[in-house]
Formats: C-alpha cells, structure tokens, sequence
C-alpha cells in the first residue's frame, strides 16, 4: 500500500473527504518525522513503537578495490510491533 491508497481508504473507512485525508496522513507523518528526528521514540499503543537508533562512524572496506572508507554515523527507525498488530498478522 502506497500513500495515495492509505488516504483513499481513510477517506472510504471514515467520513473523511479526500483532501481532509490527505491533510491527516501529512500532518501525521510530519509529526513522527519531528519527533524522531529529536531523538525521542513513538509509542502507539497496541500497534507498535518506531525507535531511533544511532550507528556509530566505522570503516568499511570496497570489496572490488580493497581501499578503505569512513562511514559516518546516521539515524535509522526501528519499529517493534504491539501486541494487537502481532496477534493480527500471526493468528493462531
């Protein structure tokens, strides 16, 4: 599923129109962005939780050439599942 087709079926789910969807899907996914980008983790309950993860700066080495390069560190998002969302993926 792609963001055109989230919003559509938050449109369709609620009585939402399309472009106060739209408006929702944005706002959300501004806020998230925000608040991972300060560090600070996202906890949706019964759903899951997106943790930000800080790599530290390593060398790697080019397989093709052998020379050396400095990776610099960078953020990823992890997520964990909540209960629910793991119960409704995997039934029993």
């Amino acid at each position: 599923m792609n963001k055109k087709e989230l919003i559509k079926r938050l449109s369709t789910k609620s009585d939402l129109n399309y472009q106060t969807s739209k408006q929702v899907i944005d706002v959300l996914t501004d806020i998230l962005s925000e608040e991972l980008a300060q560090g600070h983790s996202v906890r949706i309950i019964n759903f899951g939780c997106l943790i930000p993860h800080k790599t530290s700066e390593r060398w790697a080495k080019n397989p093709q050439n052998g020379n050396l390069h400095l990776i610099k560190s960078r953020i990823y998002v992890k997520f964990k599942t909540g209960k629910l969302l793991f119960n409704k993926i995997n039934p029993k």
